[in-house]
């Protein structure tokens, strides 16, 4: 088979891929577009070929990078497939593999954090032309599906058409495999759907479900515009908790998108409730104990590593140029706004900035148990001042209560 001369857009399907034929219309249309939002910083190829037999992405010639042909809607192109010679009743299968930040290429089996991979596989038929919409879903990003099935908004299904038990996933009646489990949070508990997560005061927040728990977390860290938002209440220094009553005001704050900084425990703590949230716990819900955030069974930490299987939020190597982290010497050091880096997202899709920006204050205090300053409090992740070392979703300190750090934030968790 040869390459289709009769493509419409940006693909250009490998030697050997699909042919063409004088007779139409015995073709596919492939129409690929990706949520909006994920276009910034997508890589995409295309590979096509008889089921089971598709060539790897590495060699495939379809490359793209963003969504070219409409960034708004997410429209990264179409190409047109036509059988070759007599076989106009050749089944065919479509893999469609993108990557945040990354060169698709890089998303292996060992590797899959901040990739999206969608498959179809369907046969032509003869002298009707068939249309093949493929969608990249962020709910997706990270998802590796079992064999036979791929990602359709977060859980996977049946690609191949002609499969038994294969239903359209955009029936409301089809299943999917996994029985409708999440699995980009690699399934939940039986105890019905979770309550919504709470909403309208700071960022909005991504509901993470791993066996055993489920919480919210911000989606970004807490900005200057919420923090803002906050002391615009007037809030009483009375108001703080009895660990705080050493606090005689609020921290300040500058109303912008850049992360809050400069503020002490007692200040996070303080907006997080006022949001009608908290800070991040131990996976149970309880306070962190000394170990818990080294062995990775705090919410902040499960979150940033997708339930312990990532070391960065976004894979396993770190990559200088996902984050705002510890700037080259030829950049500058300041901050940016969140949710600048859309290749700094995970460990579960939508969760932006546990690597770089500012260090997050959790709850996790160890002390007197009284209203000391001196009590030291967990600080997690790396701040955009530090190195690779200091990035990962183990990374730590434990600092006094009332620190205060032009690199020191926070985000909040809730039931």
């Amino acid at each position: 088979m040869r390459a289709n001369t009769k493509r419409r857009a940006w693909f250009a399907v490998s030697a050997g891929a699909v042919a063409f034929a004088c007779l139409r219309p015995t073709e596919i249309t492939v129409k690929v577009t990706a949520e909006p939002g994920l276009c910034a910083g997508l890589q995409t190829t295309i590979a096509v070929g008889r089921p089971g037999d598709v060539v790897p992405i590495s060699e495939a010639s379809a490359r793209v990078t963003g969504c070219p042909r409409d960034a708004a809607s997410g429209d990264l192109g179409s190409i047109v497939l036509v059988p070759s010679g007599s076989d106009r009743g050749a089944r065919l299968e479509v893999r469609v593999v993108a990557a945040l930040g990354k060169s698709p290429d890089a998303c292996a089996a060992a590797g899959f954090a901040g990739c999206i991979e969608a498959r179809r596989a369907l046969r032509y038929a003869r002298h009707v032309p068939l249309d093949l919409p493929i969608v990249l879903y962020a709910r997706c990003i990270g998802v590796r599906c079992p064999d036979g099935t791929t990602c359709v908004d977060g859980r996977c299904f049946l690609y191949d058409s002609e499969s038994e038990g294969y239903c359209d996933p955009a029936s409301p009646s089809c299943k999917s495999v996994d029985g409708g489990a999440d699995v980009g949070t690699e399934g939940g508990s039986d105890a019905g759907p979770p309550a919504a997560c709470p909403s309208g005061r700071g960022p909005s927040m991504v509901r993470v479900t791993l066996p055993g728990s489920t919480f919210c977390i911000d989606a970004t860290e807490v900005t200057g515009n919420h923090y803002a938002a906050f002391l615009a209440t007037s809030p009483p220094p009375a108001s703080h908790i009895a660990a705080c009553a050493w606090k005689k005001e609020f921290g300040a704050a500058f109303p912008d998108d850049l992360p809050v900084a400069s503020v002490d425990w007692c200040d996070a703590n303080a907006f997080c409730a006022w949001a009608g949230k908290r800070l991040c716990k131990a996976r149970d819900g309880s306070l962190p104990s000394a170990s818990d955030a080294s062995t990775g069974t705090t919410e902040w930490t499960l979150a940033c590593s997708a339930g312990g299987r990532h070391i960065f939020p976004y894979g396993d190597t770190y990559d200088p140029e996902a984050c705002r982290t510890e700037p080259a010497p030829d950049k500058d050091t300041n901050l940016r706004p969140v949710g600048l880096y859309p290749s700094c997202v995970g460990g579960f899709p939508g969760i932006f900035d546990l690597s770089g920006g500012v260090h997050e204050w959790t709850d996790g205090c160890f002390g007197t148990g009284g209203a000391s300053a001196s009590d030291l409090c967990r600080q997690q992740g790396g701040s955009y001042t530090h190195p690779a070392a200091e990035q990962t979703c183990v990374s730590e300190a434990s600092i006094p209560r009332a620190s205060k750090y032009d690199d020191l934030g926070f985000r909040c968790c809730a039931d």
